[in-house]
């Protein structure tokens, strides 16, 4: 268990270390690429930074970490970066806007918690398999 735990808490700070820079580079183009499907620039900006959260939040939670000074922390340093990485948008000819701030704000804590589920959840599915019991609420039994 605690060698699937280090390699997904591995797993999760390379991916957070290759998507942080990706997300800089595709909020700075002048022009979204035409692979991302056209949606509102704030649906944008709340999935691409729930993403991020998501990665803060299973990191933080699988190394038994996620305690509220902790989120506080992600999400302070998440608003400084959403707020320079919107204020540097118009050297890129994009809009800066503060609703977009806000959207990005929303997404991470979203992505935090969804994190933070998911891990629950596994650390359950993985006790309950190594029980070999099913619990009551799940038993489906043929009459």
């Amino acid at each position: 268990m605690k060698r699937l735990i280090t390699t997904i808490s591995t797993i999760t700070l390379i991916m957070l270390l290759l998507y942080w820079p990706l997300m800089f580079f595709l909020t700075h183009r002048p022009v979204v690429p035409k692979v991302i499907p056209r949606f509102p620039d704030y649906i944008l900006h709340f999935v691409g930074y729930a993403c991020l959260g998501l990665l803060f939040g299973v990191r933080a939670k699988l190394l038994r970490r996620a305690t509220w000074t902790r989120f506080a922390i992600a999400m302070l340093v998440i608003a400084g970066y959403a707020a320079l990485d919107e204020l540097t948008q118009p050297y890129f000819r994009r809009q800066a806007d503060w609703k977009d701030w806000l959207a990005d704000l929303l997404g991470a804590m979203a992505g935090w918690w969804l994190g933070w589920l998911l891990v629950v959840l596994g650390r359950w599915i993985l006790q309950w398999r190594r029980s070999g019991r099913i619990p009551p609420h799940v038993e489906v039994g043929i009459d």
